[in-house]
């Protein structure tokens, strides 16, 4: 037992490193600790920079509508919660029977989705910290509230930065995975018994993609149908999958599979031309504006 924690302590995961999000967090909290010092305010700062913090944990590489959302409300959740442990921190009775109702309401998020979950534990953990720092005066009660919105509004502004570069950046890259994931099914045979090819990545391309409903734009529209049609291949090349596995137990049908195999390589360099295509797409629209 004690090899199998030690093994899970020493486990590094690279693909879980995300050094862009890491750096304009940093960014997000320290920018407001740097102009708390330099107005004379250091404690301001620190206030701004706590909300900058809270609302990094919503940070993420989904896409910039749905993230935008998040952090948004993240940050206004947090600001209230600053605001409301603050001036009830001069009553105990309210404050426990403010982190209990909040606790309450963050037990009930955790049902709506991991998103809402993470945004209900990190006001529980905000209410409590600062119910143990009483504001003098209902005003600098609200003040901080203000100066945690604002950091938290500063990270969100950090994290929405490139969406006028990159508009569909994170669509793109679901479907690149999707489509990559699909050249690798058509590619290999799988047993009968295995799950259909592609189904976490197509699961993530349609979350991804969810917001695209409503824009009218013709990338929007070219994602969709990208995302449409990839739901058909995802079928296509499950029966010809399970047709290649019949048709190998057959007698005598040796040339017949050795088309069908030569046609599922070429759907398969098909395939992962499209997720290189659809990889570089927003850099080449961006490049022609």
């Amino acid at each position: 037992m004690a090899s199998g924690l030690w093994s899970t302590i020493r486990q590094f995961d690279r693909a879980r490193l995300a050094p862009a999000m890491a750096l304009r967090n940093a960014l997000g909290v320290a920018i407001p600790l740097i102009i708390g010092v330099a107005l004379g305010n250091p404690s301001g700062g620190a206030m701004a920079a706590t909300g900058a913090l809270n609302v990094s944990v919503s940070d993420g590489d989904d896409p910039y509508l749905h993230r935008g959302r998040r952090m948004f409300s993240a940050a206004l959740f947090v600001a209230l919660a600053v605001f409301a442990g603050r001036l009830s921190g001069r009553n105990h009775l309210i404050a426990i029977a403010l982190e209990a109702l909040c606790a309450f309401a963050a037990g009930l998020l955790v049902a709506a989705g991991p998103a809402p979950g993470d945004i209900g534990s990190i006001t529980l953990v905000t209410l409590i910290v600062f119910s143990g720092s009483a504001a003098s005066s209902p005003g600098k009660a609200f003040s901080s509230g203000l100066l945690a919105f604002a950091g938290g509004v500063l990270q969100t502004i950090f994290a929405l930065a490139l969406w006028p570069v990159h508009r569909y950046l994170p669509e793109s890259r679901a479907l690149a995975l999707l489509y990559a994931e699909l050249a690798r099914s058509a590619a290999s045979a799988g047993a009968a018994s295995e799950a259909p090819p592609a189904t976490e990545p197509i699961l993530a391309a349609r979350a991804a993609l969810g917001g695209l409903d409503s824009a009218r734009s013709v990338e929007a529209e070219r994602y969709l149908a990208l995302l449409s049609q990839a739901e058909r291949i995802r079928l296509a090349v499950l029966v010809l999958s399970r047709l290649h596995v019949r048709m190998r137990r057959e007698p005598g049908s040796s040339a017949d599979t050795a088309v069908l195999a030569r046609a599922r390589e070429l759907a398969s360099r098909m395939l992962r031309s499209i997720s290189g295509a659809t990889t570089s797409q927003p850099q080449r629209a961006w490049s022609k504006r």
